[in-house]
């Protein structure tokens, strides 16, 4: 299966290898679920002989010995839980550098994603990135930009990936989605073409609870004394686990955002700028519940209140 999309920034990493200026740290950015992942592992394939350049935009899979791969889904299932990877999570880069074969062949360590990353983690990453060794390479992988410390993207060079045109999603997400439970414009227009959170979307049901979530925006007389609980139950039959809980934040704020884009023109401005500060808020919300636990029961009780007022 081919990669679809971002034709010149794949062009870009194929020039960079062929002229042998690949840099030590590559930082892939963009939207989530656009196959940054995919892109960055055939690259590091490609880096350390697996695959010939002119198989990049082609889906592989292989094993090496050579490519280091860290994400949090990667880790033991007790660190899983966890918010954020720490220095100890990634404490095992160095070694890995550190470790060279007879050949002298590069070495290649993904982080998918940076943004999974805590402060102390992302100082011991920028210490190891300072002090490049000849056939070490980074490929960082990016979510949001606006996460990006300076000293990273100082260090890094960086290329910035599109969100899927619109023919190229349809045509994933009908592989994906063969039995069509959705309607498959609709969500690329939610998720602007995130492959990753229209999977979410579908596999979590997110669509039982849109049409309802539609008449809130819509009126807010729709929103009861026990709106925020019945939303709260919903997730809770669904397991309540915390990647659930992300993808809801997710779909609630994009959601939000597409209703504003959609009634832009019969919402007076102060009533466009309370949406879109409300929006604002649930990010941050979003952001204290990765990140210090926050009680969710709490933002969606408090989220809908301030949708009442």
């Amino acid at each position: 299966m081919k990669i679809l999309g971002n034709h010149i920034q794949l062009n870009l990493i194929k020039n960079l290898i062929k002229k042998k200026q690949f840099p030590n740290s590559l930082i892939l950015s963009g939207q989530k679920g656009i196959g940054k992942s995919l892109i960055a592992k055939n690259t590091a394939y490609c880096l350390v002989g697996c695959i010939k350049l002119d198989n990049l935009n082609y889906i592989k899979e292989f094993i090496s010995h050579n490519i280091l791969f860290i994400c949090k889904d990667n880790l033991e299932e007790k660190k899983q839980s966890k918010q954020l990877m720490y220095r100890d999570d990634i404490s095992h880069i160095s070694s890995f550098f550190k470790n060279k074969n007879e050949s002298h062949s590069k070495r290649v360590c993904i982080i998918d994603a940076i943004d999974d990353l805590s402060l102390d983690a992302i100082n011991s990453l920028l210490k190891i990135i300072e002090e490049p060794n000849l056939n070490c390479h980074f490929i960082l992988i990016s979510h949001d930009n606006k996460k990006l410390l300076s000293t990273i993207k100082s260090r890094s060079f960086q290329i910035k990936f599109n969100n899927f045109k619109k023919s190229d999603f349809l045509s994933v997400l009908n592989e994906i989605d063969d039995l069509k439970t959705t309607d498959h414009s609709y969500l690329y227009e939610l998720t602007r073409g995130s492959l990753d959170i229209s999977k979410s979307y579908i596999n979590n049901d997110f669509r039982d609870i849109d049409d309802h979530l539609q008449k809130i925006y819509e009126d807010k007389n729709n929103i009861k004394s026990n709106t925020a609980y019945h939303y709260i139950s919903f997730l809770n039959n669904k397991g309540g686990d915390k990647a659930l809980i992300i993808s809801f934040f997710d779909y609630l704020i994009l959601k939000k955002i597409l209703f504003i884009k959609n009634s832009i023109k019969s919402l007076n401005y102060n009533k466009i700028d309370r949406f879109i500060s409300m929006t604002n808020e649930l990010k941050t919300l979003k952001e204290r519940y990765i990140t210090f636990n926050l009680s969710f029961e709490h933002i969606l009780i408090h989220y809908f209140n301030r949708l009442k007022q």
